[in-house]
């Protein structure tokens, strides 16, 4: 399989995962699949660095994961807080990516 098709690959899949540990897909087999969430991330985080200026990556395991317990309501589903706190992390990553492009092109 050439690169293209394998990191093609990779980001489906990351997208998937990213949906599942969003709360967005409710999957019953997921408390049985909790350790592959730590290689979930670390396969997110090789990307970004992989492709760092060419994709904004928000760590959000890294931002939120055992900071504050009123974030979740499970191992998986967050509170109406930790969706506010998500949010606002994403929301200031495409505003940073979106000020170092518009500085780029200058």
């Amino acid at each position: 399989m050439d690169k293209e098709k394998r990191v093609a690959r990779s980001l489906c899949t990351l997208v998937a995962l990213l949906l599942i540990i969003s709360g967005a897909l409710l999957i019953p087999w997921f408390y049985e699949r909790y350790l592959a969430m730590g290689q979930c991330n670390e396969i997110g985080r090789k990307l970004a660095a992989e492709y760092e200026g060419r994709l904004t990556f928000v760590d959000l395991d890294s931002l939120m994961t055992g900071r504050d317990n009123s974030l979740f309501i499970d191992l998986a589903h967050m509170s109406e807080k930790g969706k506010e706190v998500k949010s606002q992390h994403v929301a200031d990553a495409i505003l940073r990516s979106l000020t170092h492009h518009k500085g780029a092109e200058r």
